[in-house]
C-alpha cells in the first residue's frame, strides 16, 4: 500500500473500533476457560485482533504524527498484536490475549473511541 491508496487516520480508527467492537460481541458471556475449550469463538477473537493490530500499524505508518499527537494510547501493544498474530499463528498463548483482552484492550478501545468522537482526527 502506498500513501496514495491509504486510508485517512479516521479510516484506521474506524476500523480498530469496528474490530475491537466484533471481538468483544464475540466473547460475551465467555469465561476464559470456554474461550480456551472454543475454536470457533478463538478464530472470531484471533482475526479481529489481527485487523486490530494491522490497522494500528498502518496508522502509525501513514499516519505516525497523530500515532505521536495521542501518545496516551498504548499503541504499542496493538502494534505488538499484528507481529504476534503473524508469527504465533498456532501457537497463541491464550492465557496471555485473555490477559490482554480483559485488561488492555477495553481502557485502549474507550481511549481510541474518545478520540473519535471529540474529532482529533
Amino acid at each position: 500500500m502506498t500513501k496514495d491508496n491509504a486510508l485517512s487516520a479516521l479510516g484506521y480508527v474506524e476500523h480498530i473500533l469496528e474490530a475491537l467492537k466484533r471481538m468483544f460481541d464475540y466473547m460475551d458471556d465467555v469465561d476464559e476457560a470456554e474461550f480456551a475449550k472454543d475454536t470457533l469463538v478463538q478464530d472470531a477473537v484471533l482475526r479481529n485482533l489481527a485487523i486490530v493490530g494491522h490497522a494500528s500499524h498502518e496508522l502509525a505508518h501513514f499516519h505516525p504524527e497523530f500515532v505521536a499527537e495521542q501518545s496516551d494510547i498504548a499503541w504499542d501493544i496493538l502494534h505488538s498484536l499484528d507481529q504476534y498474530m503473524t508469527h504465533h499463528y498456532f501457537n497463541v498463548d491464550l492465557k496471555m490475549l485473555w490477559n490482554r483482552i480483559e485488561q488492555d484492550l477495553p481502557i485502549i478501545g474507550e481511549q481510541i473511541q474518545e478520540i473519535k468522537e471529540i474529532a482529533i482526527i
